[in-house]
């Protein structure tokens, strides 16, 4: 064991890693921190040091579940399956450079809820996932979002016929 999680740093870290900038991997751990909703933390390869570096929480989306991160040169990207203003969770953004938080899109009730898988880029840049629940039919959908322009689109609405809980 190179550190061991424990409910004030983070508990069940079962999101994986992703390698960032300077050898750093970053992951999400959907319980512990401050207020018991999941960390966003760091482990730095060189020194094997672990930080907490944002406790998800009561005025931010808590709940990141195992969702995998995208990290880039200065920012991860993320979604949370649960938001305390929206039911559905949000896609979220945090700067390396200066350790802000920031919500980029809300999940509401009809754009889906439950994001647990994460997202990935395609290569037309933009970042696409799924939601578990909620959409038309309460039973799922399928989401693009675009960074640069800051645009939400729900691509597809889950059901009994095509399928439930993507």
């Amino acid at each position: 064991d190179v550190y061991d999680f424990d409910i004030m740093h983070g508990d069940f870290p079962e999101s994986g890693q992703v390698e960032g900038p300077g050898g750093i991997l970053y992951g999400v751990t959907p319980y512990g921190g401050a207020y018991g909703t999941g960390v966003l933390y760091r482990y730095t390869l060189s020194t094997g040091l672990y930080k907490d570096i944002f406790h998800f929480g009561l005025t931010n989306p808590p709940l990141p579940w195992w969702t995998p991160l995208i990290v880039g040169d200065s920012i991860i990207l993320g979604v949370t399956s649960a938001n305390t203003a929206q039911s559905g969770g949000a896609i979220y953004k945090f700067n390396l450079n200066d350790s802000t938080f920031t919500v980029l899109y809300p999940f509401g009730p009809s754009d889906g809820s439950g994001n647990k898988s994460g997202m990935i880029q395609a290569t037309d840049g933009k970042f696409y996932g799924a939601c578990t629940a909620g959409g038309a039919h309460g039973s799922g959908t399928l989401f693009r979002y675009d960074l640069p322009t800051n645009t939400f689109t729900k691509i597809y609405d889950f059901d009994t016929l095509s399928g439930i809980g993507p």
